[in-house]
């Protein structure tokens, strides 16, 4: 496969786990036992889902650096949680950097907010808390005849956000050329807004298949709700309107 990355599954008996797994992950995997609530009820939580990808020892240094530079892409601009819909945080701790650093994203509805916790300790007090509001318009698509896939899905949903105000961490995103996204971004394309499907991606996932059917469909599909949403959101975007206005008549 060259360079394309691939991950396979490997199953872990009960001493490999001990001696694999951090203590840490090991606690969000398995399962936690019932305990008594106040109404009496035993109350559980289900194991979490874990990913564990160790980097081999040759090359560490070159892996560290490029999963750090896509990690600060990713909290640059951090709406793509918003596209994610069965995902409402995300924690990113780096122990190799100096100092450690403990980065927590979390989604409340339309709102984001990246909270970054450094050394000792890494705990919750003294970090850095941004917040970021935007509004966010869905749609739900169902897929054309001569587009649907056996086995695939009947219908797509695609959305577009916009920022709800200027807050004091703006500053930190260039809202004159935001990234398209398809769940997480894909790449600049000069928009003012915040707008993702399903597109049909290149292997590399750095662009779009420009003759694809099904992205002809849902570019046609993403204009249509991008006027819904101006529609419905205009008078909160009154400032704004126009550059997005142009925005929309200049791509």
């Amino acid at each position: 496969l060259g360079c394309l990355a691939y991950v396979t599954p490997e199953i872990l008996d009960g001493t490999a786990y001990v001696d694999q797994i951090p203590s840490s992950l090991r606690q969000a995997h398995q399962p936690e036992a019932p305990t008594p609530s106040l109404d009496g009820k035993a109350s559980s939580r289900d194991g979490s889902t874990v990913i564990f990808l160790p980097l081999q020892s040759e090359g560490v240094s070159l892996s560290c650096g490029m999963i750090r530079a896509g990690i600060d892409r990713l909290l640059a601009c951090p709406a793509w949680l918003l596209f994610l819909r069965r995902l409402e945080c995300v924690v990113w701790e780096d122990r190799t950097s100096v100092p450690p650093s403990l980065v927590r994203i979390r989604r409340s509805g339309s709102d984001v907010q990246v909270r970054r916790s450094f050394a000792p300790g890494l705990a919750d007090e003294g970090s850095e808390v941004a917040e970021f509001k935007y509004l966010v318009h869905r749609k739900i698509l169902p897929v054309p005849p001569e587009l649907c896939h056996k086995g695939g899905p009947a219908e797509e949903e695609i959305a577009v956000a916009f920022r709800a105000g200027c807050t004091e961490f703006d500053a930190d995103i260039d809202w004159h050329d935001l990234p398209l996204f398809c769940f997480l971004p894909v790449r600049s394309v000069g928009f003012r807004f915040l707008l993702h499907a399903p597109w049909a991606l290149t292997s590399n996932r750095e662009d779009l298949h420009l003759e694809s059917a099904w992205n002809r469909w849902l570019r046609d599909s993403c204009a249509l709700m991008l006027a819904e949403a101006l529609t419905r959101f205009g008078p909160e975007l009154s400032g704004d309107l126009p550059e997005l206005e142009h925005t929309c008549a200049s791509r």
